[in-house]
């Protein structure tokens, strides 16, 4: 692996200025896949930047976050950065639970985000 300035690209995820953020999070998404990596990014401050940007960014930069974390997960780590305001974030879905006239339940999974692609969706469960 190249070597990386951690301390560098935590900088440039945590910049104001949106094209560092933006450049910072396109070359992590290729380098993070190496345990003692992400060990040394994390005691830098790097998955709380990386969290940040999947909360704030927008556009290729949310994109280039998003790919980081989803590489982050598949290694097994990162899951304590992920709490419930960044899964609304990533899907933001709502879910309700009900019962019909016969008692069944069923649950009704919607979300304005996707109405264009994915309609509600209506699950039964016994």
């Amino acid at each position: 692996m190249e070597e990386v300035n951690i301390t560098e690209l935590v900088a440039h995820l945590n910049s104001p200025d949106d094209a560092l953020r933006k450049k910072a999070a396109f070359r992590l998404q290729s380098i993070i896949g190496d345990l003692a990596f992400v060990d040394q990014l994390e005691r830098q401050g790097g998955l709380t930047a990386l969290r940040s940007l999947a909360l704030n960014a927008t556009g290729n930069t949310l994109a280039y976050s998003l790919a980081s974390f989803s590489k982050l997960l598949d290694l097994d780590q990162g899951f304590e950065y992920v709490d419930r305001r960044l899964i609304q974030r990533v899907s933001p879905t709502t879910i309700t639970k009900s019962r019909d006239d016969h008692g069944t339940s069923q649950i009704d999974l919607s979300s304005d985000s996707w109405s264009n692609l994915w309609s509600p969706t209506r699950l039964l469960t016994s």
